[in-house]
């Protein structure tokens, strides 16, 4: 059945826009809720589009002029990039309700996480460029640290193998002188 289109159909405004964010309570900031194809940017001549609700009657009215300020879309949520200081107690209370749950932390570790993996591409490339750089200095010198390294790796392998092997050699003579008649031969 296709999609008519009726007086409900919400698809194209993805966005919430919270038309009140001067409640203290976490949960009641959404029932100033609006849906908007897009969130606000703040510039002159943005006209909101959005469906109304029972709380906000009118999209084009003089209560939400105010709330025409530059905001980021962060989960499908209009946020304000300042804080309007209305609304820091919101937001105070917000950020302590996400602090104090599961997924509060799960956003705290993914924001440590982007950081330590933005930092580690950063330091990689730098490494990257450096060791380029490095090479086309001590390309020679570097190949025959590398020859060195690996003939020592395969001189110490080959002793430590004939230790072993040496070992095993004499558990195997005693083994066998405590055996009369030359069972194990």
């Amino acid at each position: 059945m296709a999609d008519d289109g009726g007086p409900y159909d919400y698809t194209e405004y993805s966005k919430l826009l919270i038309t009140n964010w001067g409640e203290t309570d976490p949960f009641a900031i959404f029932a100033s809720g609006i849906c908007v194809k897009e969130c606000p940017t703040g510039k002159d001549g943005f006209v909101l589009d959005c469906k109304t609700t029972g709380a906000v009657p009118d999209c084009a009215g003089e209560e939400l002029a105010d709330e025409m300020i530059e905001m980021i879309d962060i989960l499908n949520v209009c946020v304000p990039t300042t804080i309007p200081p209305e609304a820091q107690a919101t937001f105070d209370a917000v950020s302590g309700a996400l602090a104090s749950s599961a997924a509060g932390g799960v956003v705290a570790d993914l924001n440590a996480a982007s950081k330590a993996i933005k930092t580690s591409i950063g330091l990689g490339v730098i490494y990257s460029l450096a060791f380029i750089y490095l090479m086309s200095w001590f390309a020679e010198t570097l190949a025959w640290i590398c020859v060195l390294l690996v003939q020592l790796t395969l001189i110490g392998a080959t002793a430590t193998l004939y230790i072993i092997y040496d070992e095993e050699l004499q558990k195997y003579a005693a083994l066998s002188d405590s055996f009369s008649g030359g069972a194990l031969n």
